[in-house]
């Protein structure tokens, strides 16, 4: 029987960050380098932005490795062929990790009804893959919104230095909640690293995906939104 259940962070406790937000994101960092001095054409650190987090994103998704935003902005950093004086490097930093903050996204449909629930018969635990904002900063979101105290135990993938799909992350947060796999369940949008990762780590997967005609035959469950873990177990 299921004693412990795990979630996702992007697209299944929240929705995704919006355009305005990756947009707002990289003017805040053509300012910076404006102000330091710096007259790039903003096409050309959008350029740096969308291939700095692509390569955060791929060696996250195909090693289990994550770059943290440090790294991320290095990366963008050496993209631009920029080598920024330490008062700059931090506002950069500050511009790259923190706007998502100032424009927070909103929860997904279902989910401050069903997590008091849930944690009335489960415990709960996060396993995210972060990406520009780090595990501090999703912190502070899931506070405001009232959501953190239902969590027992939060795995942010900057902190830890491994990401899913890699089943060290998932082993690595059923340990600290006292858990086995065997009775725990995993949910996610991400057929790959949610499904795929939990299911590898011997644990029940659940793909959230809400207009997939198709099963992802590695898939225990699928659902469509958040609320139905009410009912299935």
């Amino acid at each position: 029987m299921l004693d412990t259940i795990t979630f996702d962070f992007w697209n299944t406790l929240y929705e995704l960050p919006s355009k305005e937000i990756v947009d707002n994101t990289i003017q805040n960092l053509f300012l910076v380098l404006n102000e330091a001095d710096y007259k790039l054409p903003h096409s050309e650190v959008a350029e740096a932005f969308g291939k700095a987090w692509n390569f955060a994103n791929d060696m996250q998704r195909e090693k289990g490795i994550d770059i943290k935003p440090i790294g991320q902005v290095d990366k963008l950093l050496e993209f631009l062929n920029i080598d920024l004086e330490p008062k700059w490097q931090e506002e950069f930093y500050t511009a790259y990790t923190d706007t998502l903050l100032a424009y927070p996204p909103s929860l997904k449909e279902g989910v401050a009804q069903t997590l008091p629930v849930l944690a009335e018969r489960f415990k709960l635990g996060l396993i995210c893959n972060t990406g520009i904002t780090p595990g501090l900063g999703l912190r502070k979101l899931m506070a405001s919104d009232g959501i953190l105290d239902y969590f027992t135990v939060l795995t942010f993938s900057d902190e830890l230095g491994i990401s899913k799909p890699k089943k060290d992350i998932f082993i690595h947060t059923l340990s600290l909640l006292d858990s086995n796999s065997k009775y725990a369940a995993h949910i996610g949008d991400d057929a790959t690293t949610d499904v795929w990762g939990s299911k590898n780590a011997g644990m029940t997967s659940i793909w959230l995906a809400p207009l997939a005609e198709y099963p992802v035959v590695y898939a225990d469950y699928h659902v469509r939104k958040v609320i139905e873990l009410i009912t299935l177990f």
